[in-house]
């Protein structure tokens, strides 16, 4: 697994993780 790939991991990590909790405010 390259670097770069892992970074796109954690971004797509941060955007679920902002999503639930935006929906667990709800």
């Amino acid at each position: 697994m390259s670097h770069e790939s892992s970074l796109v991991l954690q971004e797509y990590l941060n955007i679920i993780l902002r999503e639930s909790t935006f929906l667990n405010k709800k």
